[in-house]
């Protein structure tokens, strides 16, 4: 029998600088200049890591960087002290923009590091004579002489590996049978298995380049009894109360917070610490004011496979790869008053930083974003995208969308298996549409309908001229969701500092951050509901009907409120009652000593009339068995109880839930809460009605 019940989860003497003017005296000025010279000149360079947009790290011709040189003092600055710099102490003055302030060493990743080789879930202590061993199974960087046009797609693609997800309920034995097959099947030393991740459910193999699209072809009928797909290697690129923050006393740099209804959405919730927003992308500087540690959780790196999310000593600072995770992450949940910066849409939710390094491909986006899914990511951001052909700058629409309807339809059913994981487990995945101006179906990735594609909109409310789109009602096309602002965005870079940036690398994490705000108030939205209410609440954007509607989030957030009936109304009219009733936070499972199973289940109240229900308890994630018993009710003056009469039982299997005495009141804000008893806990949640007709099929989970 199973019960229920729920956990949140010294001073020198010296010369003035004028003396003396001796022979000696000139050539230390000459010198010094010199080196100021150099140093400057060092500097410039440093900076320039806001100008490039052609960096492998990015998503076509952008995110564009901007360095602005007029960006104020207490942007620029943000740790200037507000005391007098004490003379005797030089290292109490701000090191300049740009500069690590750290030791040399501590701003970068190191695979050779203490801790850099931890135990990462995903590998197997014993994994056998295919499989590679702990300390060697990390993802390989692919050499660009491997890297070759897949002019059929036109994508680029590895041309010496392939890729095999499995499904969900693979175990470690499953890895080791797939590899035995796979080597029985393959002998040769050009047949190898470069990783796996027992995590994520993935494995990478090397092959031949003349052989994959062989083994591609043949593979599925060489391995028995396992469930899988296999895919090539794809490469990608990246798509790059008024606060105390100073960023928000200058209207230039938080211009997009109004059209979009943040200030107003604050009033209403500003993130709950118990949900997650994980963001796959480059690398994050872990100590930048807006990634607050205390909410940081579970990061990790692909390229490494360790914890070290840090930017690696191999990426160039002028690379925009260098700073584009720590710029996603912060527009998404950057710190608010802190006195720095700006803030990120929903400053109180937990950050997941997931580092793929500066080499995106279709392994390490699917690990990022898998890894993200089974740590329990409520919201994934992906600000990356293929590398299309430049050819399709030229191709009218209608010719783009022709290609996208009948090419890659292999590589769109991997990225569907994977978001069809991440709907089971109601994770929402936010994708930045890119920056080619191109038709966004071109790239199979952004064809999923239970994700969200995210165009930009410029300072005008117009369609940013770089913004890929995909919405053509007479082609029966509808790839693009929603929109968000995506020009001259303040962003944070490592080391403490900021520039400006455009692309929709930085429109998609807004919107993450709303959806990040929706799930606060209700954990258990579905992804179609979710793109339902931003496409209701959104404005249309004026002349552009090729892109969803700009994000309103004070009215997504009502929508969602809208849902919660307050208790005063139900018990001023019992009719109310009658529909069905959803616990808003998942409750966990646990068995009669009381141990916690691994099951997660929503508990549903199926009212029929004033007097009757029934109850339904719902194991939506794993088992998908679904345990029904009758109830009554019983009001009083300022309850309404819901008293089972007997256990609840499923067809499915012989374990029942237990007896129980479900008591609905009033919560803090007035809405309807409930509670029940659970040993010595009681557990409490809220609940929402999402129908009047009280015999709906709630195991679809909408």
């Amino acid at each position: 029998m199973k019960t229920i019940i729920y956990k949140l989860k010294q001073k020198v003497q010296s010369s003035p600088l004028w003396m003396p003017w001796g022979a000696m005296g000139c050539l230390w000025r000459v010198m010094l200049f010199l080196a100021l010279l150099f140093l400057l000149f060092m500097l410039l360079s440093m900076l320039r890591s806001c100008d490039d947009s052609s960096a492998t790290g990015t998503n076509g011709r952008t995110p564009i960087h901007r360095h602005r040189y007029d960006l104020p003092d207490d942007i620029l600055n943000p740790r200037r002290p507000t005391t007098p710099v004490d003379s005797d102490n030089p290292g109490a003055v701000d090191n300049p923009i740009g500069e690590d302030p750290r030791n040399p060493n501590d701003g970068y990743s190191d695979p050779e590091a203490p801790g850099a080789n931890e135990n990462i879930p995903g590998n197997i202590n014993n994994p056998g004579p295919h499989l590679p061993p702990p300390e060697a199974n990390r993802p390989r960087p692919i050499e660009d002489d491997n890297i070759v046009d897949d002019d059929e797609n036109g994508s680029r693609v590895a041309s010496n590996r392939l890729n095999v997800i499995l499904d969900s309920d693979a175990t470690d034995e499953t890895f080791k049978n797939f590899a035995q097959q796979f080597k029985s099947a393959y002998p040769g030393n050009d047949y190898e298995i470069l990783f796996y991740n027992t995590y994520t459910k993935l494995i990478q193999l090397g092959v031949p380049p003349s052989e994959r699209e062989r083994v591609k072809q043949e593979l599925p009928g060489k391995i028995q009894g396992i469930s899988f797909r296999v895919f090539d290697e794809t490469i990608f690129s990246g798509a790059y109360n008024t606060p105390n923050d100073p960023a928000f006393r200058h209207r230039e740099f938080s211009w997009y917070l109004a059209p979009i209804q943040a200030y107003e959405a604050w009033e209403i919730t500003q993130g709950s610490p118990d949900v997650v927003v994980a963001i796959v992308d480059s690398y994050f500087d872990m100590t930048h004011d807006e990634l607050e540690q205390s909410r940081i959780v579970s990061p990790y790196s692909v390229p490494l496979n360790s914890t070290d999310v840090r930017p690696s000593r191999s990426c160039p600072q002028s690379d925009a790869a260098f700073l584009h995770g720590s710029a996603v992450a912060a527009q998404a949940v950057g710190s608010i008053n802190n006195n720095a910066g700006l803030c990120g849409i929903a400053p109180k939710c937990k950050l997941m930083p997931i580092s793929m390094g500066h080499q995106f491909t279709s392994m390490t986006m699917l690990q990022g974003i898998l890894y993200a899914i089974y740590q329990g990511a409520d919201v994934v951001n992906v600000s990356a995208g293929m590398m299309l052909n430049p050819e399709f700058e030229h191709m009218p629409v209608e010719d783009q969308v022709n290609f996208a309807k009948e090419y890659n339809k292999d590589g769109e059913d991997i990225w569907q298996f994977a978001f069809d994981i991440a709907d089971k487990r109601n994770v929402t995945i936010v994708w930045a549409a890119g920056n080619e101006n191109y038709y966004s179906g071109l790239d199979y990735t952004k064809r999923g309908e239970n994700t969200i594609r995210v165009a930009a909109v410029d300072k005008r409310l117009k369609r940013a001229d770089f913004s890929n789109y995909g919405n053509f009602e007479e082609l029966g096309c509808h790839e693009s969701t929603v929109s968000a602002p995506g020009t001259e965005i303040l962003c944070a870079m490592p080391f403490n500092t900021y520039c400006s940036g455009d692309g929709t690398s930085y429109s998609a994490p807004i919107v993450t951050g709303a959806i990040a705000l929706m799930k606060s108030i209700d954990p258990t939205l579905t992804n179609r509901k979710i793109i339902e209410i931003l496409q209701e609440t959104g404005k249309p954007i004026a002349g552009s009907p090729e892109i969803g509607p700009l994000l309103q989030i004070k009215d997504a957030l009502l929508k969602v409120q809208g849902a919660f009936v307050n208790h005063e109304d139900i018990m001023n009219d019992h009719q109310q009652l009658v529909g069905t009733w959803q616990t808003v936070q998942e409750l966990h499972a646990y068995d009669a000593d009381g141990r916690r199973l691994d099951e997660k289940v929503l508990v549903y109240f199926q009212v029929h009339d004033t007097n009757k229900a029934d109850i339904k308890i719902y194991e939506h994630v794993t088992s998908k068995h679904l345990y029904k018993a009758k109830t009554r009710i019983k009001w009083d003056r300022n309850n309404v109880c819901f008293i089972m009469n007997s256990e609840a039982k499923s067809p499915n299997t012989a374990i029942t839930y237990a007896k129980n005495i479900y008591t609905c009141t009033s919560a803090t804000n007035g809405k309807l809460q409930c509670y029940h008893i659970n040993g010595n806990d009681t557990v409490r949640y809220m609940l929402k009605k999402t129908s009047n007709n009280p015999n709906i099929d709630i195991t679809s989970y909408e």
